[in-house]
């Protein structure tokens, strides 16, 4: 395993690397400001961020001018009604782009 890291990392970026362990060892301030800012963020972002997503109004504007219930995307709105909560009816596209200015 030795010989493969030799051969893949060269004596001078490990002595960098080194070098820098070092200084970060001695100096409180560089530990502080390396240790400190994640530790705040995941405190901040774990209790502001929530992965669900709740309240959200969506609308999806068909363009393909095809006649009503026929084509791919009437099919694809078909089989998304049935995972969403919808709490209007469908919109005419002018209407709808209407409705989202």
């Amino acid at each position: 395993m030795q010989a493969w890291i030799n051969r893949w990392i060269s004596h001078r970026f490990r002595a960098l690397v080194q070098k820098e362990l070092n200084q970060i060892k001695r100096d409180r301030r560089i530990m502080m400001s390396l240790v400190l800012p994640p530790i705040m963020q995941l405190m901040l972002f774990g209790t502001v961020m929530n992965p669900k997503v709740a309240n959200i109004n969506l609308g999806i504007v068909d363009g393909s001018q095809s006649p009503c219930g026929t084509g791919d995307s009437h099919d694809s709105l078909a089989r998304m009604r049935k995972y969403e909560r919808t709490t209007s009816p469908p919109l005419a596209p002018a209407r709808a782009s209407a409705r989202m200015r």
